[in-house]
């Protein structure tokens, strides 16, 4: 992704050090465009409110006035069509599975190595979830598995059209609109789909299907 400067990034955290960390790989490491930098959530809602060029916010759980997983599914409701991944201080499976269940794209440790935040960048600004290891387990395990690919596979070409869009964090309207079809129909192939991979919601299904690209 380097040399992309399409995506406008907003980054939230109430530490300057670790805002500046987080810059220097957005700007340095990946060449992404960091339209503005926050350190409370009162600064990131003016932002979103008032910056047509945000497509992305990368924003810590423990920001000044978020409010935890509520602050989270605030933003997905005002926000749908917003990417956000969410930086933890200290990350563990219970938060990192709270937080994609709020709404977030993506969750990474803090402490992650340079390397790690850039690819969780990368996946969640691409559009798709970033899944870190304390849910999805080592990624040599995963690849010797390959159990996420084997279920993808069962599943029907419209089942598989309409979970690919809810892993990667889309509405069912917004799904719907990009197949052309109608939400219930979406609905319907997602319920589907839930059972034929024996799980239960969005974020069952991103742990299942794992190591599908």
């Amino acid at each position: 992704m380097a040399g992309n400067t399409t995506q406008g990034v907003l980054i939230a955290h109430g530490h300057p050090m670790c805002r500046n960390g987080l810059r220097a790989i957005a700007v340095d490491d990946l060449g992404l465009e960091v339209v503005a930098c926050a350190d409370a959530m009162g600064v990131v809602v003016d932002c979103l409110r008032n910056k047509a060029d945000v497509s992305a916010l990368i924003i810590a759980r423990d920001l000044p006035g978020l409010g935890g997983d509520a602050g989270l599914r605030g933003i997905r409701l005002e926000w749908p069509s917003l990417r956000t991944l969410v930086i933890c201080s200290l990350l563990d499976r219970d938060m990192a599975l709270s937080a994609l269940s709020a709404g977030a794209h993506g969750c990474v440790s803090m402490e992650a190595t340079s390397e790690e935040l850039a690819a969780a960048f990368t996946r969640v600004l691409s559009g798709q979830t970033y899944v870190p290891e304390v849910i999805s387990g080592p990624p040599t395990r995963r690849k010797a598995d390959g159990e996420g690919r084997s279920k993808f596979d069962s599943l029907s070409p419209r089942q598989r059209d309409v979970i690919a869009g809810v892993i990667a964090g889309k509405s069912c309207k917004q799904i719907a609109r990009d197949l052309e079809i109608a939400e219930g129909t979406v609905k319907i192939h997602t319920h589907a789909a839930y059972r034929a991979l024996g799980v239960r919601n969005r974020v069952e299904a991103l742990v299942a299907l794992r190591d599908v690209g």
